[in-house]
């Protein structure tokens, strides 16, 4: 648009130059007219025309060279107009890739964090249904192991008040068996007292009154003596294991443990039993080591060797051996009383063995002497008082048996 108004300036221009030369020619012309008849002057004429043409070609021509350089500073113009609107493009073309790759970075960077807000979103929605969960299974473990707990106290509480009601029951029974165990002990010790008893009193007022009369002889009185000897020493016997029993039996009873020697034990008994062994002609010693202890109460410890040496002698014919024994081992004493004499039948011995009370049953001795079966039972009673055992068994190699006396020896 610029360049056609530019060419319309300078044709407008061109033509008004050309007006004005024109009418320089006519007003020329007209003052040479008069004289245009003369040669010269159409010689002049003509060299006026040819000056006039001569000067309209150099005004063309600089007026073509005007135009020219117009057109080439027009086109320079155009050129640089190009150029600067090239550059103005290439700047814009510029400014909007960089427009256009800032609005991407901001779409880019919108969408990422969009994107980075929907995936916070489901991270912090998948977090709060893991917390969820994690609270939910919290409570359930937690109710498990409420539940765990209670039903392992139910459990618990049922097992021990079972554990305790075995306990009750076996104890209760232990007592019934005990009670009927004493039941018939002591039926059996009346029956022995009643028995035992009236003998001897009997024998005694019978003596009295053959004295009173004095129709005996010294041949007699001896036989009556020795026979009222012999009563009376089962008697006495019987009295004491009686009296011993009885003291057992009572409530606040309990044995004082304490280191006994049992060397010392055995030397006391062998020598108060040495002449009831001569009369029957038994080798009656002992073989317990000096420095022999046990912890046991003494007195008890006695009582038990005695009666065991007791029924060895009634028990053992003529000419018989009883020997008492010791065996130490790390943690007990072995007392053994051995005879070589009638022994127990099997029935005796698991009787006496087992864990029950109750007498054994009695039989005459070798020399006719009388038993009752309350000095077993007393050693057995004794001997559970001071946490003991005793066992009884048939010799493995000859006749008699041996009774084993096992007590706590004292720790190093």
């Amino acid at each position: 648009m610029k360049q056609w108004i530019l060419v319309l300036f300078i044709l407008v221009l061109h033509s008004s130059a050309c007006f004005g030369q024109q009418k320089k020619t006519d007003s020329l012309a007209q003052i040479h007219s008069p004289h245009s008849s003369n040669p010269q002057n159409g010689e002049t004429k003509i060299q006026l025309q040819q000056q006039l043409l001569l000067g309209k070609q150099q005004q063309l021509e600089i007026v073509s060279q005007q135009q020219q350089k117009l057109i080439l500073e027009q086109q320079k113009k155009e050129l640089a107009d190009k150029e600067k609107l090239l550059l103005e493009l290439r700047v814009q073309k510029k400014q909007s890739e960089l427009e256009q790759g800032r609005k991407t970075q901001a779409q880019v960077l919108l969408s990422n964090q969009l994107e980075a807000r929907y995936n916070a979103t489901v991270k912090d929605k998948q977090i709060n249904n893991q917390q969820a969960e994690i609270g939910y299974n919290k409570r359930w473990n937690l109710f498990l192991v409420i539940l765990f707990v209670i039903v392992a106290v139910f459990a618990a509480i049922a097992y021990y008040s079972q554990r305790k009601t075995k306990q009750l029951n076996a104890m209760i029974s232990a007592q019934h068996d005990e009670l009927e165990q004493m039941g018939m002990v002591k039926d059996t010790i009346l029956g022995v007292v009643s028995h035992d008893m009236r003998t001897p009193v009997n024998t005694l007022i019978s003596f009295t009154e053959l004295i009173k009369e004095g129709d005996i002889s010294a041949e007699k009185l001896g036989i009556y003596l020795d026979q009222i000897n012999l009563t009376l020493n089962h008697t006495s016997a019987l009295m004491n294991n009686l009296l011993n029993w009885a003291a057992s039996q009572m409530q606040g009873f309990k044995p004082i443990i304490e280191k006994v020697d049992a060397a010392a034990v055995a030397s006391n008994i062998i020598q108060s039993f040495s002449d009831r062994a001569l009369v029957k002609k038994i080798t009656l010693t002992h073989q317990v080591e000096a420095g022999t202890v046990v912890m046991a109460d003494a007195n008890m410890v006695d009582l038990v060797l005695r009666n065991l040496v007791s029924n060895a002698l009634k028990y053992t014919w003529a000419n018989g051996h009883i020997v008492m024994k010791a065996v130490t081992t790390p943690e007990s004493v072995i007392l053994s009383v051995s005879d070589t004499g009638m022994g127990m039948n099997d029935e005796n011995i698991t009787r006496f063995n087992s864990i029950t009370m109750l007498p054994a049953e009695s039989t005459t001795g070798t020399a006719r002497e009388k038993g009752t079966g309350l000095g077993l039972l007393l050693c057995k009673t004794f001997t559970r008082l001071m946490n003991g055992k005793i066992t009884v068994q048939k010799n493995k190699e000859g006749p008699g048996c041996s009774f084993e006396l096992l007590l706590p020896g004292v720790k190093v």
